[in-house]
């Protein structure tokens, strides 16, 4: 039995969440009642930190097996380099949507290409892949520890300065979201806005320092009864005060301490069907990077375009496209790597 299968269980989950995100499921429902749009958007904020964790979780498993500092230091620029060519990959494979989107909006050949590597180094996303400033970040996050780490500083060093990067992140989102009569102010957020329209490219820092530290620690919910209780209290009063309340830095701390408590809750159960973890793991693989493909060819067959089609039908559809092609695409995975073996 694989000790962390039912991460593998909760990583189809999130991804699903990724979907009903980008797919704007409730998106008619969110419009007209606040409360159920501060649950809807506090819930699929959820998703992509789990995804850092579980980075920076699996990245200390390996670097408990290795021998010095510059073994856990290529490890580290390793995983960067996989994740820099998966970025530049998914990146091609999406230019034909990209382009889409540029011609849709009627946007000149000059401005599409200025646009197009705005998106491509600063933002991680052009039209209808959005999923990839996840992979931007995690290039920025591992590069940052990479480079700390060889200067000597240690995880909770590096923690700590993942948290004022994202804190900093924050606090570029929060000016991005106002307007301004100042301007001076208003310069400053236009620059803001065509570099770094949105923090959240600094957010994985913090989260896979975390991964790492709590592979390093093995916290053992079942020892401790009062890391049952915690987790499960402080991720639902959380959960309560940002339904009833926004604020940008309260939401997205609250973002952070409930994706931990609900980390370390989710590698301390025990699951014991391997096949199905395994089956998860490679649906969620499959359904984060391939959604919005299949998403643009249902909108395209149901209204004729590709732009901002929301709702449930455009959700329903894609999942039930995605499991018919990559279920068979596992069991052909699994049966070639037996003949190989």
């Amino acid at each position: 039995m694989n000790k962390y299968n039912f991460l593998n269980v909760y990583r189809l989950i999130m991804a699903i969440l990724v979907v009903i995100c980008h797919t704007n499921v409730l998106t008619n429902i969110i419009s007209q009642n606040i409360m159920v749009s501060n649950i809807y958007n506090f819930l699929v904020q959820l998703a992509v930190p789990f995804f850092f964790l579980s980075t920076g979780f699996f990245l200390g498993k390996k670097i408990e097996k290795s021998n010095n500092s510059t073994d856990e230091i290529e490890i580290i620029k390793k995983k960067r380099n996989k994740t820099i060519k998966l970025y530049i990959f998914f990146t091609i494979i999406y230019l034909p949507l990209t382009i889409y989107g540029f011609i849709s909006e009627k946007t000149g050949i000059i401005k599409s290409i200025i646009l197009f590597f705005r998106g491509f180094l600063f933002v991680g996303e052009n039209f209808n892949s959005w999923f990839l400033w996840y992979l931007l970040s995690e290039i920025i996050g591992l590069t940052f520890i990479a480079t700390l780490l060889k200067k000597r500083n240690n995880y909770k060093t590096i923690l700590f300065k993942g948290l004022l990067l994202f804190t900093i992140g924050i606090i570029i989102s929060f000016i991005n979201s106002q307007t301004y009569d100042d301007i001076i102010m208003a310069y400053i957020s236009t620059i803001l806005k065509f570099f770094i329209p949105n923090g959240r490219i600094f957010y994985s820092i913090v989260f896979t320092s975390i991964g790492i530290i709590i592979s390093e620690k093995e916290i053992k919910v079942k020892k401790m009864i009062i890391l049952k209780i915690i987790p499960i209290s402080m991720t639902l009063l959380l959960f309560l005060i940002n339904t009833v309340f926004y604020n940008i830095f309260v939401n997205r701390f609250s973002i952070l301490l409930c994706s931990v408590l609900i980390f370390v809750f989710i590698i301390n159960i025990r699951f014991n069907n391997d096949k199905f973890a395994d089956y998860c793991k490679f649906m969620s693989e499959k359904l984060y990077f391939w959604h919005m493909y299949i998403y643009s060819f249902v909108s395209l067959i149901i209204d004729g375009f590709i732009y901002y089609n929301y709702g449930a039908t455009y959700f329903v559809l894609t999942m039930i496209i995605a499991l018919i092609i990559f279920t068979p695409m596992y069991y052909i995975c699994k049966r070639n790597l037996k003949e190989k073996k």
